[in-house]
């Protein structure tokens, strides 16, 4: 290979770079947007829920007595977003579950419109 050859390889991998750099960016993508709220089914309705304002309503759980039951197959919340549980008056307490095996990522609001409700949210998971 002859000096010329060299510089117009190098010249070839320069002009790509900036190609490389937006493609690795959109590789990874996906991966800092991962917020997603889906339900296991094992309550209610087997749903993916849709976000930035994510509504978690009661006839996605079960009400026994005072508590509201939910089941999440994954439980994240990006920054900006938030998750509001929902129900009758007659709830106490607000008691989720995250069963899918991941750890949750919670950077967001997790909120509660049923005035004086305590909620409890538990992953077992690492």
């Amino acid at each position: 290979m002859n000096i010329f050859n060299k510089d117009r390889e190098c010249g070839m991998v320069a002009r790509m770079l900036p190609g490389l750099r937006v493609f690795m960016m959109l590789l990874l993508l996906p991966v800092c947007a991962s917020a997603e709220i889906s339900t296991d089914g094992s309550l209610g309705a087997a749903i993916s829920l849709t976000g930035p304002d994510f509504a978690i309503t009661s006839d996605l759980g079960q009400q026994v007595g005072g508590n509201l039951f939910h089941s999440f197959q994954v439980f994240n919340i990006n920054t900006g977003e938030t998750a509001t549980f929902s129900g009758p008056a007659s709830v106490a307490n607000i008691l989720g579950r995250v069963t899918g095996g991941s750890a949750s990522s919670i950077d967001g609001a997790i909120n509660s419109s049923i005035q004086g409700a305590n909620l409890y949210l538990i992953n077992p998971a690492p």
